[in-house]
């Protein structure tokens, strides 16, 4: 069914596949499958799933022991150890795994579930991991890094997510995407772009632009964020299983005063020139990924003074509660400057490259309330090695906020769907 399934898709033109399973209790034929084709011990490979209580964890363990034991499954035969500690999902996924690398079609991986089929399509026919990209590490199911390892595969990111249903793929796409348009863009026949905007330099009358150590950022809405977290845990899904993406949600909620924010709210990005001009391939680059994703762009000369910077970036935060902050060499007291208008302004800002990053990190230390509206991106949550400067990174690593609000606009509470609570773990009785 699989093969015939990727075979579908070829014959469409589709390029790229994510698989993805729903189920209950099916991480648990993935330790399985690890421990069979790895020969690693029941304990080493079995995670909690669905935020499983302490009680059924050691009842997982015993079940995976058990199913080795009576099964012997051989390590050396993918089918085998289908037959005997797998699924009709992780067969299914594994068939598209073969199908589509035998259709020279891209694999992104989910979770532990879909890297554990990938195991079983490796065993097969070990080319196959040329089709495969891993979208995100799991932090909890322990089988899935032992898989990416054997499997020679580095995840690009890190959300703490515990769903297998394409959840951290489709960011991942949606980002590979962007890199897609960011190699397309540095083509030269594509170098022809409109000049960044220049955002207004009007000296707002308050102390923040007259001292360095004035500004006013408030404290995040700790009413409205704990009215967030009380709608993600009643979501109808695991407890806590969206992981960085609800935290993000919740941050977000404090800023803005908003239990959802708006999908579609507005993003910029405020680039800081320490001078010198942006290269033609840079900027075409950043137009292409920007463009695509609707975020305005705002250049700041290194020429205007602080005040006019706190004025520029504070205005622009007003009109778009999601920034990326960017700099070309910029000195450390522009970012910080940019940092906390961009905080008094009431938008969460992320970092939008390392250098950023590294003065952001450092000023935080110094004025810890700022730290409430920063997003670091790296390396918590984007841990491919992305060396990208002038706010790419940040660009990228929109999709995940992206995420965030759709889960909190998009997704349905247990009562509005009409299912019934866990009886289990962390969310037993929500």
């Amino acid at each position: 069914t699989g093969i015939g399934l990727a075979a579908d898709c070829a014959a469409r033109g589709d390029r790229c596949i994510l698989p993805g399973e729903m189920g209950i209790s099916n991480t648990t034929s993935s330790a399985a499958i690890t421990a069979a084709i790895l020969r690693l011990p029941p304990e080493e490979v079995t995670g909690r799933g669905a935020n499983i209580s302490d009680e059924r964890l050691h009842h997982k363990v015993e079940i995976v022991r058990h199913a080795l034991a009576i099964n012997q499954p051989d390590p050396q035969d993918g089918i085998d150890v289908l037959a005997k500690v797998g699924g009709f999902e992780l067969g299914c996924i594994a068939g598209i795994i073969l199908g589509a690398a035998a259709h020279h079609i891209l694999v992104v991986l989910d979770g532990a579930n879909t890297t554990s089929a990938a195991l079983i399509a490796h065993a097969i026919a070990p080319n196959c991991v040329h089709a495969l990209l891993a979208s995100h590490a799991s932090l909890t199911e322990h089988s899935q890094p032992h898989a990416l390892r054997h499997l020679g595969l580095t995840p690009l990111l890190r959300l703490d997510i515990r769903l297998s249903e394409a959840a951290g793929s489709s960011i991942a796409l949606r980002m590979l995407e962007l890199m897609l348009r960011a190699w397309a863009a540095t083509d030269a026949s594509s170098r022809c772009c409109a000049p960044f905007l220049l955002p207004p330099y009007r000296t707002l009358p308050s102390s923040s632009a007259t001292g360095e150590n004035t500004y006013d950022i408030p404290a995040p809405n700790r009413t409205v964020m704990d009215a967030a977290q009380y709608r993600l845990d009643n979501l109808a899904k695991p407890i806590h299983s969206l992981g960085f993406l609800e935290h993000i949600a919740v941050q977000l909620a404090g800023i803005t005063g908003k239990i959802r924010l708006p999908s579609n709210s507005r993003a910029a990005l405020c680039l800081l020139s320490g001078g010198e001009e942006l290269p033609a391939e840079r900027h075409a680059i950043i137009s292409s990924m920007t463009a695509a994703r609707d975020i305005d762009v705002y250049l700041l000369p290194a020429a205007i003074d602080r005040a006019e910077r706190h004025a520029a970036v504070h205005a622009v935060a007003a009109g778009h509660p999601l920034l990326i902050l960017g700099s070309m060499g910029s000195d450390a007291a522009a970012v910080r400057t940019a940092l906390c208008a961009a905080a008094e302004g009431g938008a969460l800002v992320l970092p939008g490259d390392a250098a950023t990053d590294h003065i952001v990190r450092e000023y935080c230390v110094i004025s810890p309330a700022l730290t409430h509206y920063v997003l670091h991106l790296l390396p918590e949550m984007i841990t491919a090695e992305i060396d990208a400067p002038a706010g790419i990174v940040g660009i990228l690593g929109l999709e995940i906020v992206r995420a965030a609000l759709h889960i909190m606009n998009d997704m349905k509470t247990f009562t509005e769907a009409k299912v019934a609570v866990a009886s289990d773990g962390a969310g037993a009785g929500r």
